[in-house]
């Protein structure tokens, strides 16, 4: 099967069919109209892909011989939101919250967050220790890698204040907290600080960890102050 279908002419080369973008309506977190190109990233607010959307195009009277758009010619374009059980609906309220695919790699740190622990990485060689997870340890290159219980608890690096938020099925939780945690065994790394006004926060201040399921797969390990 041909990727593309082209004709060529004293000019150069053209497609045989326009390209065309899908366009969409929706209502942002403020209420507002919104019009544009249906990029990858904007259906990941909404926890759908390319592969929800159907669409068709229709060509008339297109030759090899003349330019797309001559007179007599017929392109028209329809898209849709695929209706079938999977489908999820486009309005802002009903969007689902993203979720991290755990991978090989990742596995464990996510079965330790279902039993509320906290787990970094430990190099078996040197001793190192790091988050986020990977294959092999990034001090010593050693692929001797164990996996240790954290205490839980740690200091506040930085912080920012989400105001808006960057997920639909975030609306609710505005403002939130991201954070970036020194934990007190010497690995940073990236958290919510919940159950506390946002205004509360300081750098440096010090947090514990708490867990919030988000789904029977899925326990996010998160912080709150210590008191």
């Amino acid at each position: 099967m041909p990727v593309e279908i082209v004709f060529r002419d004293e000019q150069g080369i053209r497609p045989v069919c326009p390209f065309f973008e899908l366009h969409a309506e929706w209502t942002d977190a403020a209420g507002h109209v919104q019009t544009g190109p249906l990029t990858q990233e904007l259906l990941a607010r909404w926890s759908i892909t390319l592969s929800d959307i159907e669409w068709t195009v229709e060509l008339g009277n297109l030759k090899a011989f003349h330019y797309t758009f001559d007179l007599g010619d017929k392109v028209e374009a329809h898209a849709a939101l695929q209706h079938h059980p999977d489908t999820r609906s486009l309005t802002m309220d009903q969007a689902q919250r993203p979720l991290p695919q755990p991978t090989r790699i990742t596995q464990p740190y996510w079965d330790a967050a279902k039993d509320h622990r906290l787990v970094v990485q430990q190099c078996g060689c040197c001793k190192a220790r790091q988050f986020y997870p990977r294959e092999f340890c990034t001090a010593c290159l050693s692929d001797s890698i164990e996996w240790i219980e954290s205490a839980g608890r740690g200091t506040v690096y930085t912080y920012t204040i989400n105001r808006r938020p960057s997920n639909a099925a975030l609306s609710e939780k505005v403002p939130y907290v991201v954070a970036m945690i020194d934990l007190d065994e010497g690995v940073r790394m990236m958290a919510n600080i919940v159950d506390c006004s946002a205004e509360a926060i300081r750098i440096g201040a010090r947090v514990r960890v708490c867990f919030e399921p988000v789904s029977p797969e899925i326990t996010l390990p998160q912080f709150r102050l210590e008191a």
